[in-house]
């Protein structure tokens, strides 16, 4: 019998993570995607809280901690998925099918669930906020002896 690995893979973890939309969210906090407190306008420090799903689909929002101050957020606020009404299990799956390099646009919008239309705009998203980042955080390539 040939020797199977006991490690499971990238794809039976991210579909471990997104079974539930509580453990997309937790997956995507502990990544840091979403933020676990927030800066209100007031300078006191928001902090998570559940609510009803009649508050926020997300069931958390930010709260403000500072006394008299009754401002909320979404929890999605200041972080990359501000403005998408996805669910965080999708989100999960199509950061997952983004790095695939093998994964076309037809499976993707198979396995997450949505059009293909979604997941061309996602990817879209994704290389934009890519370049952002790489725009803001240059790293010099090559080296001495190195050709660039």
């Amino acid at each position: 019998m040939p020797f199977q690995s006991q490690q499971p893979s990238l794809f039976d973890e991210i579909f471990e993570v997104t079974k539930t939309e509580d453990a997309a969210r937790q997956f995507l906090l502990q990544n840091g995607v979403l933020q676990t407190t927030y800066r209100c306008s007031c300078s006191g420090t928001m902090t998570l809280h559940p609510c009803a799903a009649t508050k926020s689909q997300d069931l958390y929002i930010f709260k403000c901690s500072e006394s008299g101050c009754k401002k909320t957020k979404s929890i999605r606020s200041g972080s990359y998925l501000q403005g998408s009404n996805l669910p965080f299990a999708t989100i999960v799956r199509l950061l997952y099918c983004h790095s695939s390099k093998d994964m076309t646009n037809t499976a993707a919008a198979e396995f997450c669930g949505v059009s293909n239309k979604t997941v061309g705009e996602w990817k879209s998203y994704l290389l934009e906020a890519a370049a952002i980042w790489l725009l803001n955080n240059p790293q010099p390539i090559g080296g001495p002896g190195e050709v660039v």
